[in-house]
């Protein structure tokens, strides 16, 4: 966004007339109020664009002031120069035009339209044209710059109006906070700073056994488990060893005569 104080300063030095790049020779035909609504709305699109390039490495305050003053200055008055007065001029003469046409229409005949061609050739319409455009702009420019909405018409006046009041609210403090005021500032005293700290030490050394409390429950679980495990396998190992001495003593007990058996000795 373009700084607020440098696109200001350039809107009131162009409002006084004063011109540092380019000098009118000839001012617009329309009225001055319409001028200043066509210049209210680039001042306000100027002040909505970014006129120092991020990109670049950033300057001093007063450095950077002067040099977006001199760039909103030089396309101020380029747009006003070469845009709005010729674009002023060719929309007043229109009227006038539609008159002639219509009088060379009826000059063939008995029809007779004085009263409208008087009409259209009046400076008071030629004044309320300049005024439907440079209100047009300006209306273009808010709603551009999201100052209103004018999608909010379809809900009535209204919820129109009160969207208004509501984005003006919104910018307003936004401003005031750039320049440091309104902002809000949290004073806390030193004893409840250091109450604090003890508190949030405190709350961490309860947090570290816990912790631990917690690894040793899982380490324990863990032994536990392999406990289990090699009573398991040692069990089965038995188990096994068992049943192969009690299948190696039937078989020796199988082979063995039945005379010896019995401890007789015949021969």
């Amino acid at each position: 966004m373009g700084k607020f104080m440098a696109v200001l300063a350039s809107f009131a030095a162009i409002s006084m007339n004063f011109q540092i790049f380019r000098e009118t020779q000839d001012a617009g035909p329309g009225p001055l109020l319409s001028t200043y609504i066509f210049l209210f709305a680039f001042f306000l699109l100027l002040w909505d664009l970014t006129l120092y390039p991020k990109t670049l490495r950033q300057l001093g305050r007063i450095s950077q002031f002067f040099m977006e003053f001199l760039i909103a200055t030089f396309m101020t008055e380029c747009i006003m120069i070469d845009f709005w007065f010729p674009l002023e001029k060719m929309v007043m003469n229109i009227p006038a035009k539609m008159a002639d046409v219509i009088d060379d229409m009826l000059s063939s005949g008995e029809w007779r339209c004085d009263t409208l061609c008087d009409t259209l050739r009046s400076q008071a319409l030629t004044y309320v044209v300049s005024y439907a455009v440079s209100v047009s702009f300006l209306v273009a420019v808010l709603h551009a710059t999201r100052v209103i909405d004018l999608r909010a018409l379809r809900e009535g006046p209204s919820c129109f109006f009160g969207d208004i009041v509501f984005r003006l609210k919104k910018v307003i403090k936004k401003q005031l906070r750039m320049f440091g005021i309104g902002a809000r500032r949290v004073e806390m005293n030193s004893d409840i700073n250091v109450d604090l700290s003890a508190d949030i030490c405190e709350s961490l050394t309860q947090r570290k056994p816990r912790r631990s409390s917690r690894k040793g429950r899982r380490q324990s679980s863990k032994s536990s488990r392999d406990k289990k495990c090699k009573d398991k396998s040692i069990a089965r190992t038995r188990s096994r060893s068992r049943s192969s001495c009690v299948i190696v003593g039937r078989e020796t007990e199988e082979n063995v005569p039945f005379l010896e058996k019995l401890g007789c000795n015949i021969i």
